[in-house]
């Protein structure tokens, strides 16, 4: 009898099984494939000192999950507001504890937890703005282009700004004549240098839009006085 070949010792090893992952903007559970080492390792590469290791981190996050989540319609609308209870979902797959952290007990609390308002429109004199927090499908694309684009260059976060607006900016309507751009069908360095060339005083909302996005997604990651720092260091058992 002939030895199994690689793909046959592959087919019968590989996992069918799945695990029920609550999703916050949705508030419902949803089937993902559980991790495997290959993406635990890719995860726990982004180990980085570097300015731009975070954002490699959620790169090769979003891939996990749009190839661990069984349904691609569910994918589509995962938004980061998702993101941290997918990565703990996960982890807590691996082992239910985290120094003192009980990831159970976080993921019990985290479905309590209600979500900001995820869409808004933000209206000044000149300009009327439609924001929302970003899909994981767009935080890849501008979270790829300024890797792509400035990873060699020392000056970080005027970029990491520009991302962020990018991120979370869908559309722009002028006031005085009614004109509205949809910047979600133009390239990505198209919208990037459209907003850059906007007054910044008319982005301060936004801004503080995204705080309190960012400060939302903070919450899945606390229980009690401790808290999880979401980084590649979180899959290293």
């Amino acid at each position: 009898m002939s030895e199994p070949t690689l793909n046959e010792i592959l087919a019968k090893i590989k996992s069918t099984e799945s695990v029920q992952i609550y999703i916050p903007s949705l508030k419902t559970d949803t089937p993902f494939k559980q991790l495997t080492l290959s993406q635990q390792r890719t995860i726990i590469d982004k180990v980085s000192s570097t300015g731009y290791g975070l954002v490699d981190f959620f790169i090769s996050v979003n891939e996990v999950i749009k190839s661990n989540c069984i349904d691609s319609n569910v994918y589509s609308k995962l938004t980061t507001i998702d993101r941290v209870n997918i990565i703990l979902s996960l982890r807590r797959s691996l082992s239910q504890t985290l120094q003192n952290v009980d990831l159970q007990k976080l993921l019990d609390k985290n479905r309590n937890i209600e979500p900001p308002q995820l869409q808004k429109t933000i209206d000044n004199d000149k300009f009327s703005f439609e924001i929302s927090a970003p899909s994981l499908i767009d935080d890849t694309k501008f979270n790829t282009f300024l890797i792509t684009n400035y990873r060699d260059e020392k000056e970080l976060l005027g970029k990491l700004i520009v991302t962020e607006m990018c991120k979370f900016v869908n559309k722009i309507a002028i006031v005085e004549t009614n004109t509205v751009f949809d910047l979600k069908s133009q390239t990505v360095k198209n919208k990037w240098n459209i907003l850059e060339s906007v007054e910044s005083k008319n982005l301060k909302p936004i801004f503080e839009y995204i705080t309190l996005i960012r400060t939302a997604e903070e919450e899945f990651t606390k229980l009690d006085d401790e808290q999880v720092t979401i980084g590649p260091e979180l899959f290293i058992l």
